[in-house]
């Protein structure tokens, strides 16, 4: 499905500035005391049907401020989006009952009520009452797996159990388009690792949502995006499949353990740019390096051990943000904060 028509989503060249203090001196000397600043410039996107779409991009990049102008929190300056064909700045309060954000921020929730009782306040809100609301309630916590735990206060919550109450939040109104800002940004790894799970199984397979999911961590969007787009200081610098934008990097980077004494002879055998060298830690020293593709692994682990080279370890290196920008010819912002993890 390709028609702009039959889009969830749709933005053309949106943009926002905002107004940055210039300052008490200037203020006294009679300056403007506030000059725009441009957070998102002329972004346009589209988002089908059933998909998740990445908005990939560091910390400051603009996500969260395009996700406020889907959400009808925020006009846009100039351009035009829609939410299902609807205009988000003339039609904002359909809009509304078309998607729901889960925020990035638990402290959203009210922790000293139960987890019912929060999602059975956003429920009311919504215009939901009696034996109805009730049932799309405790319908909403059994999906995201909280519906034995529903009466418990939210404060007694891990974080990985106060997201999935911002999600059965945002699901009690069963909306096709969801919003996530950073969903797994609190979370340890395991539990990110089923949050991930969570979101590409039910809400997407099962439930068949639309899904815009803002994240800094590339691994989070390899995992889960149908397709991305790349964000640097407001502008969108590239949309693609996550493997087509994977592609565009080259090779395959892989970290080498070795030990140290046989460093010299491990970087002779690569006889590949070692991009980072760390210090020597338990006797062992890493290699980073980027083979010509994942296929040449087995070859170059096989050629150090016959060469007699120690390999504590021989991993994968994770794709980073910095990678993609570097893929489209664009530098990594020094204003902006590049994560992975």
């Amino acid at each position: 499905m390709s028609s702009t028509a039959a889009a969830a989503i749709t933005l053309c060249d949106v943009t926002k500035s905002f107004r940055a203090d210039r300052g008490l001196w200037r203020r006294w000397r009679g300056d403007a005391g506030t000059r725009p600043r441009a957070v998102l410039d002329a972004v346009s996107l589209t988002v089908q049907r059933g998909e998740i779409f990445g908005l990939v991009g560091a910390n400051g990049a603009g996500k969260t401020t395009l996700l406020k102008i889907l959400s009808t929190v925020l006009l846009p300056d100039a351009g035009t989006a829609t939410v299902d064909g609807l205009d988000v700045v003339t039609q904002a309060a359909l809009v509304r009952r078309r998607l729901a954000v889960v925020p990035a921020d638990e402290r959203a929730l009210f922790w000293r009520i139960s987890a019912t009782e929060n999602v059975r306040l956003f429920a009311s809100l919504y215009g939901l009452s009696g034996a109805a609301r009730d049932a799309a309630v405790q319908q909403a916590l059994d999906l995201v797996g909280l519906g034995s735990v529903g009466k418990q206060q939210v404060g007694s919550f891990s974080s990985g159990m106060r997201q999935r109450t911002l999600i059965a939040r945002a699901l009690v109104t069963r909306p096709p388009i969801l919003i996530l800002d950073e969903p797994t940004r609190s979370l340890d790894p395991v539990t990110a690792r089923e949050l991930r799970r969570f979101i590409r199984d039910v809400l997407c397979t099962q439930l068949g949502a639309t899904i815009v999911l803002a994240t800094h961590s590339t691994e989070e969007a390899l995992q889960l995006c149908d397709r991305a787009a790349l964000l640097v200081r407001g502008r969108v610098v590239a949309t693609d499949t996550l493997a087509r934008l994977q592609a565009a990097v080259g090779g395959a980077r892989v970290r080498v353990r070795v030990d140290a004494a046989h460093e010299a002879r491990a970087r002779a055998l690569l006889h590949l740019p070692v991009d980072v060298i760390s210090p020597a830690i338990d006797g062992l020293v890493a290699l980073d390096a980027t083979l010509p593709d994942a296929v040449h692994a087995p070859v170059v682990v096989e050629a150090l051990v016959r060469a007699g080279v120690r390999v504590a370890e021989f991993a994968p290196v994770p794709l980073t943000l910095a990678d993609l920008l570097e893929s489209v010819g664009v530098e990594s912002p020094p204003g902006e904060v590049l994560r992975h993890a």
